[in-house]
C-alpha cells in the first residue's frame, strides 16, 4: 500500500545528556528521544515574543509568537522526572517549581535552555512568584497526614543572585492562631501578596502581605471567610468566586472597602483573569468575558464569547492578544478591535494536534516503532532504523500485533460501525509495501465495540483484547494468515492485563483472583482453576512454566509455578525497593529470555535478572522524565514510552554481567576500529608475552560468534559482522592463563 512519509515540523529529535541528579540510571544508558507534544499546561510566562511554559512532564517548552498566526517551538527541556507546575521569567533564566524543587535554567540559547541550578525544599511548594530580583516560594503546609508532620504554611524567599549558588534568604510562617494554616491559592502584585488560607480544613480569608522587603514580611489586611482569585490594578482588588467577581478599594490598608460586585450566570467554576488599567478579561474555563470595570458600582460585559476551554492558572495580554492555554496547547486570540465589538475570531491554538496525547504504549517491528495515544484511539509512527536518530512518519496502517518479522494483525470498526469487528492480516516483509491478505468480520450482537486495546499472538491464536461494553475477548485462529476463522470469545469484567501461553489464558478478575482458561477445545474455552488472594493486579506476564504477577498487596513480584495448573505453587517474591521505599505501581511488565523490564509510573524503568527464577535480581532502573507507561525491547534497545516522548535507551550492560577479568598485563593491550560498526571492524592486539592467543567473541546470550586461535606480538584483523544483528558484542582474548574483555557494538 502507499506509503505517506513526512516529518512533522514541530517535533525534534534530540541526545539526552540527563544530569547526574535528575537521573537514577545503573547500567542504563540514553540513546535518544523523539519529542511528539506537550502534557498538560500548567503555567507559562511571557517575555517579548517568547512564550515560557511549565508543561508538567513535558517540562519547559519555549514558543516565538512574534507571528500569532504562526506561532513557531523554539526549544525545551525536559529531562528531569519531577512535573513542573510554575514558572516565571527574567532575563536570561527562567524558574520552574516542581513539587520539592525550584530549577533555575538558563534560556539565552531559547533553541536549548539548559538547567543550572535547583533548590530543594522539605514541603510541597504550591507556587512562585518573582518579586524585586527574589523567588517567592508559597509553600502549602499539611492538614497532617497519617506520614506527614503538622506544619504551618508560609513562604521561603530565594536569592539567585548568583544562578548556580541559590540562596534562602528568609522563610516564614502563618501565625500559629490560624490553626494549621494551609495556602490554597496565592497571587502577589507589586509589593502586595495575597494568599488564601484554611483554619482546621475551612477557609478562613484571604491575608495579605506587605512584601518589600524579603527578610521581613508582614501582614497588613485580611477579607475575613472569603475565598476568592485576587487580580490588582492600582489601589483596587478584584477577587474572583464561584459566584460573582468583587472589587476592593485597598489603598487604605489594613482598611479594606467593598467597591461593587458583579455575579456570575454560571457559578460552576472561579475560572482566570487578568486585568488591564479599566478591563478585565476573565475566562470561567468555558467562557470569556471582557468586562468594564472603570465603575466597580456598574460592571459591565462588553464582550462574550462561548466554548473557549482554557484551562490554565494564567491569563495575560501581548500586543492586542489575549494568550491562555487549554489542556495541552497554547491558546491566542485576537482581541485588536474588542471591545469595540469588532470581529469575534475563535482561539488560535498552537500546536493545533496537542489535545489527549497521553503516550500509553509502543508496538514495534522492522525499522518502525508505533506510538498508541490514549487507549489507541490516536497513534504515531516513528521510524527509529537508526536508534540515534528517530523520527516520526505517518503510515497508512498501524499495526497491532505482529506473529514474525512477515505477518502483522490490526482490528478495528468498519467506518465507526459498533456492530462488527474486522481483522485485517499484512504481509509486512517489506516495509515500504504493506499487503493485505485477509480480512476477517466478526459479527456483534450483544455488546458495544469501541476499539482494540491489545492483541496477543501465541502459535496459530491470536486473543485480542476489546475496548467493549462489556469487556471481550476475541480468539481467533490465524493458523493461515490468508484465511483467518472466528474461533470464539469470552466475557469478562475486568478490561485491563491479561496472559495468554502454551493454550492457557489467565485473566485477573475485580476480587483478587486469576481465572485460568483451558483452549484444548478452542471453541468452547473453559476455566480450569483459579488463583485467588492476590489483590488488584497490576500486571501479569510470564511463560511456559512461570507466571509473574504484579499486584497491590505489596506492590511487588510474585513468581509462580504454572506448569500444572492443577497444582500452582508459589516460587518466591520480590518487593520493589527505590532508595530504601516502597511501593511503586507497575504500568506495564514485558519478559523475553531471562529479563523481566517493567516500567514505574514516575519510577521510570526497572530491569530484573531472572535467570535464576528462585532470586531475582536487580540490575538496572532509570527514573525517565515522564511517567513510564509501557515498554518493549529490540536489539538490545529498550523503547520507552514516557507520557508525551518516546526515549530509547541501551541496556545490554544491565544484561550482560561480565565475567570476573583477572589483572591484565601492561604489555597486553586491544582495540576495535570502527566502534560502533556496521558490517565488520578491525581488533588490533599487543601482546608481549608468551603463549597462543585465543580470541572469542560472544552475543549477549554468552553464545560463541568467533573463536580463533592467533598469534602473539603486534597484531591487526578484520572481524565480520555482516550477520550480526545491531546490538553489544564481546570480544575475550585469552593468554598465558590472563584474559581480557571488550565490547563492540553493532549499528545497522
Amino acid at each position: 500500500m502507499k506509503r505517506l512519509f513526512f516529518i512533522h515540523v514541530l517535533f525534534f529529535v534530540v541526545l539526552l545528556s540527563p544530569l547526574a541528579t535528575a537521573q537514577e540510571n545503573f547500567n542504563i544508558q540514553p540513546v535518544s528521544r523523539i519529542f511528539n507534544h506537550w502534557d498538560r499546561v500548567n503555567d507559562f510566562a511571557i517575555q517579548g515574543d517568547l512564550v515560557y511554559i511549565a508543561a508538567e512532564t513535558s517540562g519547559l517548552q519555549i514558543v516565538d509568537i512574534s507571528n500569532p498566526e504562526e506561532p513557531r517551538q523554539l526549544g525545551y527541556w525536559d529531562e528531569n522526572p519531577a512535573q513542573s507546575r510554575y514558572i516565571c521569567v527574567e532575563g536570561n533564566y527562567a524558574y520552574i517549581s516542581e513539587y520539592y524543587d525550584v530549577l533555575c535554567i538558563d534560556i539565552s540559547d531559547p533553541m536549548n535552555p539548559q538547567p543550572i541550578s535547583s533548590f530543594h525544599f522539605e514541603e510541597i511548594i504550591d507556587e512562585i512568584y518573582l518579586l524585586n530580583g527574589n523567588i517567592f516560594v508559597v509553600l502549602r503546609g499539611t492538614r497532617g497526614g497519617r506520614n506527614e508532620d503538622l506544619i504551618q504554611g508560609g513562604m521561603a524567599v530565594l536569592s539567585f543572585e548568583n544562578p548556580e549558588e541559590p540562596v534562602l534568604v528568609n522563610q516564614y510562617r502563618l501565625p500559629e492562631e490560624i490553626n494549621l494554616g494551609v495556602i490554597v491559592k496565592s497571587y502577589f502584585s507589586g509589593n502586595l501578596g495575597f494568599m488564601n488560607t484554611t483554619s482546621n480544613g475551612n477557609y478562613d480569608g484571604v491575608r495579605i502581605f506587605d512584601l518589600s522587603e524579603a527578610d521581613n514580611i508582614l501582614e497588613v489586611g485580611v477579607l475575613e471567610q472569603y475565598r476568592g482569585s485576587p487580580y490588582r490594578y492600582g489601589d483596587n482588588l478584584m477577587f474572583l468566586s464561584r459566584q460573582s467577581i468583587r472589587i476592593y478599594d485597598i489603598q487604605d490598608l489594613p482598611e479594606i472597602t467593598l467597591l461593587g460586585e458583579y455575579f456570575w450566570e454560571n457559578n460552576s467554576t472561579s475560572g482566570i483573569a487578568t486585568v488591564i488599567e479599566d478591563v478585565a478579561y476573565v475566562s470561567n474555563h468555558n467562557q470569556l468575558l471582557i468586562l468594564d470595570i472603570s465603575n466597580p458600582e456598574e460592571i459591565v460585559v462588553n464582550f462574550e464569547l462561548n466554548s473557549i476551554g482554557l484551562q490554565s492558572t494564567n491569563l495575560q495580554v501581548l500586543n492586542n492578544y489575549l494568550i491562555g492555554s487549554g489542556i495541552s496547547s497554547l491558546k491566542l486570540i485576537d482581541i485588536n478591535e474588542i471591545p469595540d465589538w469588532g470581529r469575534r475570531s475563535e482561539p488560535n491554538e498552537i500546536p493545533e494536534d496537542m489535545h489527549n496525547k497521553q503516550l500509553t504504549e509502543i508496538v514495534i517491528n522492522h525499522r518502525s516503532a508505533h506510538l498508541f495515544h490514549g487507549g489507541r484511539y490516536s497513534y504515531r509512527t516513528v521510524d527509529v532504523q537508526n536508534p540515534q536518530n528517530p523520527f516520526e512518519i505517518v503510515w497508512d496502517t498501524v499495526f497491532q500485533a505482529y506473529k514474525d518479522d512477515t505477518i502483522a494483525f490490526k482490528g478495528y470498526q468498519p467506518h465507526d460501525d459498533r456492530m462488527n469487528f474486522i481483522l485485517k492480516s499484512y504481509n509486512v516483509a517489506d516495509p515500504d509495501t504493506n499487503v493485505v491478505l485477509d480480512s476477517l468480520m466478526v459479527a456483534i450482537e450483544d455488546w458495544r465495540f469501541i476499539g482494540v486495546n491489545s492483541i496477543q499472538i501465541e502459535d496459530n491464536t491470536a486473543i485480542i483484547q476489546c475496548i467493549s461494553h462489556p469487556p471481550k475477548l476475541l480468539i481467533i485462529d490465524i493458523s493461515d494468515p490468508e484465511s483467518m476463522s472466528y474461533i470464539s470469545e469470552l466475557s469478562h469484567d475486568y478490561n485491563d492485563p491479561y496472559f495468554f501461553t502454551n493454550g492457557r489464558l489467565f485473566i485477573p478478575g475485580r476480587g483478587g483472583e486469576v481465572d485460568i482458561f483451558s483452549f484444548e477445545d478452542a471453541d468452547n474455552p473453559r476455566v480450569v482453576s483459579s488463583m485467588y488472594n492476590l489483590g488488584s493486579v497490576l500486571q501479569i506476564t510470564g511463560n511456559d512454566n512461570n507466571l509473574l504477577i504484579m499486584d497491590t498487596r505489596f506492590h511487588g513480584l510474585s513468581i509462580y509455578d504454572i506448569f500444572d495448573i492443577e497444582d500452582i505453587n508459589l516460587i518466591t517474591e520480590y518487593r520493589f525497593t527505590r532508595d530504601g521505599e516502597y511501593g511503586y505501581a507497575t504500568e506495564n511488565a514485558y519478559m523475553t529470555g531471562t529479563h523481566l523490564y517493567l516500567s514505574r509510573s514516575s519510577y521510570g524503568i526497572d530491569i530484573l535478572d531472572i535467570e535464576d527464577i528462585e532470586n531475582p535480581v536487580h540490575v538496572g532502573s532509570y527514573n525517565t522524565p515522564g511517567k513510564a507507561n509501557s515498554c518493549i525491547l529490540r536489539d538490545n534497545l529498550l523503547y520507552v514510552a514516557d507520557e508525551t516522548n518516546m526515549g530509547i535507551y541501551d541496556i545490554s550492560e544491565a544484561m550482560y554481567v561480565e565475567p570476573d577479568a583477572r589483572l591484565i598485563p601492561s604489555t597486553f593491550g586491544m582495540n576495535a576500529y570502527p566502534n560502533p560498526f556496521n558490517s565488520s571492524f578491525r581488533l588490533n592486539y599487543d601482546v608481549n608475552v608468551p603463549g597462543q592467543v585465543g580470541v572469542k567473541i560472544y552475543d549477549l546470550r554468552g553464545r560463541v560468534l568467533y573463536n580463533q586461535d592467533l598469534l602473539q606480538g603486534l597484531n591487526t584483523f578484520s572481524i565480520d559482522g555482516s550477520n550480526w544483528a545491531t546490538g553489544a558484542y564481546f570480544v575475550n582474548i585469552e593468554i598465558g592463563g590472563e584474559a581480557q574483555t571488550l565490547r563492540v557494538n553493532c549499528l545497522k
